[in-house]
């Protein structure tokens, strides 16, 4: 994850993600946040492991990040739930 598209916040490896999926108000509400934005769509991607499990991140477009993370997970792991 980067912030401003240059600064790296964290990795998060694809083999840890156990969900992405658009985040709801509640999620957004009480998730760890790594936000570029205030305004927009959010994702929370759940981890498998680690004290933080529900990341919410606001990328540019959450079609595109959900569907490019689905292929690269479906690459490396062999699926992503939806």
């Amino acid at each position: 994850m980067v912030l401003c598209g240059f600064f790296p916040m964290f990795y998060l490896p694809y083999e840890d993600i156990e969900d992405a999926h658009k985040a709801s108000a509640t999620e957004v509400i009480f998730s760890t946040k790594v936000i570029n934005r205030v305004w927009g769509q959010f994702v929370i991607l759940s981890r498998k492991t680690g004290l933080r499990r529900a990341i919410l991140v606001s990328p540019d477009d959450v079609e595109s990040f959900l569907r490019e993370l689905r292929e690269r997970s479906y690459i490396k792991q062999g699926y992503i739930s939806s």
